[in-house]
């Protein structure tokens, strides 16, 4: 299914040219999208229109700055989405501070007020999806109709293609990725899950489709009577006829992590997901997560850590020791828990409103996800800044964010985790 050349006939330049932005940078949007279009390097009202990232404008910046490329006929998501529906109005949406504020995740200049645009729902019949995950990090999806054309707002990347099919979908299923491809308990239960459980709720889905859908996902998505499908392993580019496909926009762009900013229909979905739970392992109520290499954010005094822990009555463990189902089935029954900054905090999901949630923070990298997840589903949450292996204590509410400090390792203050933990018993 072959694409045109570079540059169409009679293309209209945009009202807005684009061509302050050099050739370099328009290369690297075609062949990195997802690091330059999250950069400054391009402003987003020259790649997005009406909240979605569109193809024409995107061409335009090829054609103004002379990259080639290739390049498809565009239809606009109008004119070929059978159905269209808003999963979820636009809102503010108001934080809570907590008590201290010592971490630059708690820095928000536009005073715990967010604005969260609507959720929209789109349904294209006999398309196809294009994917790229080949490359780790900078993962592309377009949709296409039947006869070839690329749907514009339907697509994250800069380089469009369309192949022979590789397999299909035959039944009514809903696209439920996004940029986050690799497998991340996080965000499965705050993002990829609400779509599965909102496309079936709303419009009928029966199939979800992921590009990492290990047996955990298939064991979450089962509880909901929805088969989890995904490429085969090997087949790590290429394109699926679908019969009949659902898509949320912020499988593209706007993506609000964790959980749109704890939406009404992401929390209705982490309510459901307990309620189909089988009722609760008899388990620990305290629960502190386990953390060694290769995974990053390791401990380094993990003896004292431990020994504290004992004094105060946690269980420390591993959840991925445990069946998918009897992971979720255990956190039914924690009443705190605790653990470095990670995905596995993400198992708040499963507990109970007014348990508690203890997030330990290194200083130089973290997010907001476990503090808004916790205070959207009524825990009550805790944090302590840990120190820094190498720098030692940080002012942890002066750093920027940079990924490049993700797997530094931290060592708790362990008079103030004591502290900490006394507070919480008496």
């Amino acid at each position: 299914m072959a694409a045109s050349g570079s540059d169409g006939p009679g293309r209209e330049r945009m009202s807005d040219p684009a061509s302050a932005i050099g050739r370099d940078t328009a290369t690297a949007l075609r062949d990195g999208f997802l690091r330059t279009s999250r950069s400054a390097q391009v402003p987003n009202h020259l790649l997005i229109t009406n909240g979605l990232f569109d193809l024409d404008k995107i061409y335009g910046i090829y054609d103004d700055a002379g990259v080639e490329y290739r390049r498809y006929p565009i239809a606009p998501w109008r004119a070929v989405c059978t159905e269209h529906q808003i999963a979820d109005t636009p809102r503010n949406v108001t934080w809570q501070p907590p008590a201290r504020l010592d971490h630059y995740i708690f820095n928000m200049a536009d005073g715990y007020l967010q604005r969260v645009l609507p959720w929209h729902l789109f349904r294209i019949r006999d398309g196809f999806v294009s994917y790229d995950i080949t490359r780790p990090g900078q993962p592309e999806f377009y949709f296409f109709t039947a006869g070839g054309e690329a749907i514009n707002g339907l697509f994250f990347g800069g380089q469009p293609f369309l192949e022979d099919p590789g397999w299909q979908v035959e039944t009514p299923c809903v696209f439920a990725d996004d940029f986050f491809v690799r497998f991340n308990i996080c965000h499965l239960l705050f993002d990829k899950l609400p779509r599965i459980h909102t496309a079936q709720t709303l419009a009928g889905a029966q199939t979800a489709l992921l590009f990492s859908a290990p047996g955990y996902v298939a064991d979450l998505c089962g509880l909901f009577g929805i088969t989890a499908v995904a490429p085969p392993p090997g087949r790590r580019r290429g394109t699926i006829a679908l019969r009949d496909c659902l898509i949320f926009s912020d499988s593209f762009n706007g993506l609000k992590h964790p959980g749109r900013f704890g939406g009404p229909r992401h929390l209705d979905t982490l309510a459901a997901l307990r309620a189909a739970l089988p009722p609760a392992l008899d388990g620990p109520k305290r629960y502190f997560l386990h953390r060694e290499p290769p995974l990053p954010r390791v401990i380094e005094n993990a003896a004292a850590v431990a020994r504290i822990l004992d004094r105060h009555g946690f269980h420390t463990g591993d959840p991925a020791a445990l069946a998918p189902l009897d992971q979720m089935r255990m956190f039914l029954n924690v009443e705190m828990l605790g653990g470095v900054h990670g995905a596995g905090l993400a198992n708040l999901a499963f507990q109970s409103p007014g348990s508690t949630v203890i997030e330990l923070l290194p200083p130089l990298c973290a997010t907001r996800a476990y503090w808004a997840m916790s205070q959207k589903t009524g825990l009550d949450y805790h944090h302590l800044v840990c120190d820094d292996p190498e720098l030692g204590t940080v002012n942890a509410r002066a750093q920027v964010h940079d990924v490049r400090n993700n797997r530094r390792n931290v060592v708790v203050p362990e008079a103030a985790f004591e502290a900490l933990l006394a507070g919480l018993d008496a």
